[in-house]
């Protein structure tokens, strides 16, 4: 039995998620103020109570990766624990596709956050996440793995919402926005022996005085001829109301936004009880003859955090067309929600 199967273990575990959503569930402190979303806002927006910055890539064709740094604000007088005040929780995850091998960790820590009037540095312990605004670099390390990348986005941000804010229903308002595709290269080192790899990463920037209570499908659609679609459900907390739909399609300079778009869980296995997660879905949008199969390249891509509530985080491959043109390409898929 290992220490995660233990009932110390679980109880703990309870207890920190307890921690978690007494967060999350934070009353809303500050009503947002609508501002412009600009290229200097990958440095932190510390009077807002949520914010992360999230990359997912797939590397040499070989390695996919998620690195996320989640930064919480909670003020003193709405939570019990005041060393939990700006919390920093960091996720990385990283799966090699030709071995299927999936593994990852975590960093829950007070923040040690820096930034000069154009450069961002984001502490977790030895865990970077730095930038100027054009280039960002990335290190974590685990027990069985480290990763050291540099990034350079190759696609023009892309404002999610209106102009960059996004309504989540009542969970309240967030600004998002995303660079599709970064130019990337750099090493991943595992069981003594390093890789130089390079590839493409996909980088989302989120933050405001929204609550995480929600769960969601989410999935990033990268294709070969540099078409890029985002798509995701927001579901109420007990996954049987579908609150909104968001999507958005781009291509260089074009960009199309959609608040509805057909959803399908193509896994018989999961639809049948015998697992946790699908890993198999149809995604289509009628008016534009957008129609995808996304497909998991490595079965059970679950990530079993000790703070957040437990999620799935999956490199996936996507073959379907647009219009007339076939094409394929990969995906990130996240889901939360499914207990």
């Amino acid at each position: 039995m290992s220490f995660k199967d233990t009932k110390i273990f679980k109880s703990f575990k309870k207890t920190a998620h307890g921690i978690y959503n007494r967060i999350i569930s934070t009353p809303l402190f500050q009503k947002m103020e609508v501002e412009p979303v600009t290229e200097s806002d990958f440095l932190p927006h510390n009077k807002y109570a949520i914010e992360w910055w999230y990359f997912t890539g797939f590397l040499n064709e070989r390695f996919g990766f998620e690195v996320t740094f989640f930064k919480v604000n909670v003020p003193p007088k709405n939570f019990i624990f005041e060393p939990l005040i700006n919390t920093c929780v960091s996720h990385f995850a990283i799966v090699d596709v030709k071995e299927e091998k999936f593994s990852y960790s975590e960093r829950v820590r007070q923040s040690i956050l820096m930034w000069k009037e154009n450069e961002l540095l984001l502490r977790n312990g030895a865990w970077i996440l730095e930038s100027d605004g054009n280039i960002y670099h990335i290190y974590v390390i685990s027990k069985e793995v480290s990763l050291d990348l540099y990034m350079k986005p190759t696609s023009k941000m892309i404002l999610h919402g209106d102009n960059g804010l996004i309504k989540l229903g009542n969970a309240g308002d967030s600004y998002y926005y995303t660079y599709p595709s970064m130019e990337t290269e750099g090493y991943i080192k595992r069981g003594g022996k390093l890789f130089k790899v390079n590839g493409e990463t996909w980088h989302d920037h989120q933050w405001g005085n929204f609550k995480v209570e929600a769960v969601w499908d989410w999935f990033s659609i990268r294709l070969k001829n540099k078409t890029y679609l985002m798509a995701f459900n927001l579901w109420d907390a007990k996954r049987k109301k579908l609150v909104i739909q968001y999507a958005s399609l781009t291509k260089g300079d074009f960009i199309k936004k959609f608040d509805r778009f057909d959803f399908k869980v193509l896994d018989k296995d999961f639809l049948s009880g015998k697992k946790r997660y699908p890993e198999i879905w149809e995604l289509s949008i009628g008016k534009e003859d957008i129609n995808f199969i996304i497909e998991a390249m490595v079965k059970n891509q679950e990530f079993n955090s000790i703070i957040t509530p437990d999620y799935y985080e999956g490199i996936c491959k996507v073959k379907g067309k647009i219009k007339e043109e076939e094409i394929d390409g990969i995906a990130y898929v996240e889901l939360t929600g499914y207990y």
